[in-house]
């Protein structure tokens, strides 16, 4: 294994070992390969931090500062300009196959096209091809991700330049949950994730942006509160 040059931020290992079956996801990254996607209710804290850098550099991270200070302003300035809204559609190929279409987001209220294919299975050990990664494993990866652009943002906003960044995440069920075979959860009933960020930023800018990672990240908060899921049977 390589040596750990960097800061690691081990965030709240709340993984409980409960029976049966595991997943475990690792997203990386390099500075110059992402996007941003900074949730509004931070927009306005950091905008002094994103002046001071933007006097220095138009990049950082690979990120568009002059792009990022556009969002910070239309965000400001018009509340309905951060409304976002996303939005997949799937169909069932066969087996435990899906495949799921990605064409269309909004963004104040403008509507947005995209072309992007997901496509899922199982593991051979639970009936299926095991020719792409389960929803499981997409579940933690939109986690990874999600997370993984607001720490690049975050640096960035911090004039620190990153050279690497990797997150495993991890959960374990109980498959008779599924199966109906016992009075158990039929998903994880935590999850357990590790950051590891490497950059030349001190340990206690790391820290401060790991816990703003926390408070804005839009699939954190996802998987950490009881949003209402609402869902409709159509018969055709």
């Amino acid at each position: 294994m390589a040596q750990d040059r960097g800061p690691i931020c081990h965030l709240d290992s709340i993984f409980l070992k409960f029976e049966n079956f595991s997943f475990s996801v690792a997203v990386q990254a390099r500075p110059s390969r992402h996007g941003f996607h900074k949730p509004a209710t931070r927009l306005e804290s950091e905008t002094q931090n994103l002046d001071e850098t933007m006097t220095t550099a138009t990049k950082m991270n690979g990120l568009d500062l002059g792009q990022l200070q556009d969002i910070v302003d239309a965000c400001t300035e018009n509340p309905d300009a951060a409304q976002a809204k996303f939005e997949v559609a799937t169909r069932w190929t066969g087996a435990t196959r899906s495949e799921s279409k990605v064409e269309n987001w909004e963004l104040g209220g403008q509507r947005l096209s995209k072309d992007f294919t997901i496509r899922a299975d199982e593991p051979t050990e639970l009936l299926g091809g095991n020719t792409a990664p389960n929803p499981q494993e997409y579940l933690l990866s939109a986690l990874n991700a999600c997370l993984l652009v607001g720490y690049v943002a975050g640096s960035s906003l911090k004039g620190i330049t990153l050279e690497s960044i990797e997150i495993r995440s991890q959960g374990q069920l109980d498959l008779r949950g599924f199966l109906g075979l016992a009075p158990v959860p039929p998903g994880c009933p935590e999850f357990e994730y590790t950051v590891r960020i490497q950059g030349n930023g001190s340990a206690e800018d790391f820290e401060e942006i790991h816990q703003n990672v926390q408070a804005t990240s839009p699939n954190y908060f996802h998987l950490t509160q009881p949003i209402p899921l609402r869902g409709r049977l159509e018969l055709v």
